[in-house]
């Protein structure tokens, strides 16, 4: 799609070194391959909610891929996660509720991994959101999540040249391995 994109960017009146990626449940792995690639450097940011993520020498990718093959997805061998550009901004959305085993501990290891990388990641972690909160719980608190989501965005398509990481007011952020949370 990235491709197509690329290709018609004057037809679809789009700026080609302006790009943002957003991905939820098991288009996160696709995203995250195509994000391993060398020379995306007009990729902006990338969302990832509630998604099966990589994790440090593969250790869920048999279980991922036996429940998406079971549930009829992709979840393919993908490359090394220190390949994500330490540049590109990471905002990552945890459902607490999750009903895919391990989604949660390894969205977990790649946040971990990929901030030892030097990555910028957001991450919040949604304790009562389930899996698709995004469309399934009109809560206050989803709500947040979306306009935070979108802040994100806005402000990443509107940095200049170079890293900038905005300070979102997340509420929920919690940073599960260092025992951190409330409102930032």
């Amino acid at each position: 799609m990235l491709d197509f994109i690329q290709a018609n960017t004057e037809a679809l009146r789009v700026d080609s070194q302006n790009i943002g990626i957003m991905a939820s449940s098991s288009n996160v792995p696709t995203v995250m391959a195509y994000l391993m690639q060398p020379d995306h450097e007009n990729i902006r940011f990338a969302v990832h909610y509630y998604g099966v993520s990589l994790s440090p020498n593969g250790h869920f990718a048999e279980g991922f891929a036996r429940d998406c093959a079971r549930r009829g997805c992709l979840y393919a061998e993908l490359a090394d996660p220190a390949f994500i550009n330490p540049r590109l901004p990471l905002f990552i959305v945890q459902a607490g509720q999750d009903f895919i085993p391990n989604i949660n501990e390894a969205m977990d290891q790649f946040i971990t991994y990929v901030e030892d990388g030097g990555a910028q990641v957001t991450m919040i972690d949604y304790e009562e959101g389930v899996h698709g909160f995004d469309t399934k719980q009109q809560t206050e608190e989803s709500a947040k999540i979306i306009a935070d989501t979108l802040d994100f965005m806005q402000a990443n398509f509107e940095r200049e040249e170079g890293p900038r990481y905005p300070s979102l007011p997340v509420s929920v952020c919690c940073q599960r391995r260092m025992g951190m949370c409330g409102d930032f």
